[in-house]
């Protein structure tokens, strides 16, 4: 279970970490707003890590600014943690690696960023289909973008798109499967699509 826990306010993350009584697996992951680190929990609320990243890139343009969704999936046939990030002007999904014996992730790479596609805008959601390809929703381009699993090129637009008679290839973002507003806009106020699942 992966929780977006968007106020910080009342998170103590002064609990005792090796509380006795806590539960073994499956944990709970938490991420803050405008916080660099994601915490972990027991399902009985004992905090087990202020911090699963091991290698958090809190240096550098891999820097993670505003967390928002997680997914669990699969990378080249690893079990990894995929992570939001809706900062503005530095978008993107990274990927980290599955629980080392500490049970912390490193960092694997950036899936996805605003500085290979201009419709990577203040992501927000995540979703896999059953053959890992990544659906992301971005609330200020008002899309929903699809990259290809493991090489994350942006996949083709899908014939609702492509049979438009008003469809021009450059009128919208690559990737796109799905545009809510105007194509190609980027908005400055908080508004746009949010959160995305796929039902199997």
């Amino acid at each position: 279970l992966i929780i977006n826990y968007i106020n910080s306010q009342n998170i103590n993350l002064t609990d005792d970490l090796s509380h006795s009584n806590c539960l073994g697996p499956p944990y709970i992951y938490v991420t803050i707003h405008e916080g660099d680190y994601v915490i972990k929990y027991s399902r009985n609320g004992c905090l087990l890590s202020d911090n699963i990243l091991n290698d958090s890139p809190n240096k550098g343009k891999h820097t993670i600014h505003e967390y928002r969704s997680m997914l669990i999936g699969k990378y080249n046939d690893e079990k990894v943690l995929y992570i939001a990030d809706a900062s503005n002007y530095d978008s993107k999904v990274n990927i980290y690696s599955n629980c080392n014996d500490s049970g912390q992730r490193n960092f694997i790479t950036t899936a996805v960023s605003n500085r290979d596609n201009d419709g990577v805008y203040h992501t927000y959601g995540l979703a896999l289909d059953k053959n890992n390809n990544l659906y992301i929703s971005n609330q200020h381009t008002d899309n929903v973008l699809r990259f290809y699993a493991n090489t994350f090129k942006h996949m083709i637009f899908p014939p609702a798109i492509r049979d438009d008679p008003n469809f021009r290839t450059n009128y919208y973002f690559k990737g796109t499967f799905k545009q809510f507003g105007e194509p190609e806009v980027h908005k400055s106020k908080e508004q746009g699509v949010r959160s995305i699942v796929i039902v199997k």
